[in-house]
């Protein structure tokens, strides 16, 4: 692993932790701040490593959903009546996975596509 790859690894950690923190705070702005947290956070460490952009752009990510499907499941606002999880936040989860995964896609394709033109150039 490279030395850039390292520091990429690192930052991609220390932005999706602070994303959530920033979740934690956000209020009724949650949404919009993991929208931005989402396509943020992938770009910069796909901009920082060299190699494996996709693995990287995730690890954030991956972080991100875990804590907002963590929190919102732990919310009491979406308990069921018995107390378990109640189906919309089943429906949430995946969703939420799915879309980070979707964004990390979406901000590597752009940062390798961006390479390989100036590289041409």
């Amino acid at each position: 692993m490279v030395r850039r790859d390292r520091i990429a690894l690192i930052v991609g950690v220390a932005l999706g932790v602070g994303s959530c923190a920033l979740l934690t705070q956000a209020g009724f702005g949650a949404g919009a701040i993991l929208v931005v947290a989402l396509l943020f956070c992938p770009l910069v460490v796909s901009i920082i490593a060299t190699k494996h952009l996709f693995v990287f752009a995730l690890l954030p990510n991956i972080v991100i959903a875990c804590f907002f499907s963590i929190v919102g499941a732990l919310s009491p606002y979406n308990r069921a009546p018995g107390g378990g999880l109640s189906s919309e936040s089943l429906f949430i989860i995946p969703m939420v996975f799915a879309i980070s995964g979707a964004c990390a896609l979406l901000m590597t394709a752009t940062v390798w596509l961006f390479r390989k033109v100036i590289m041409k150039a």
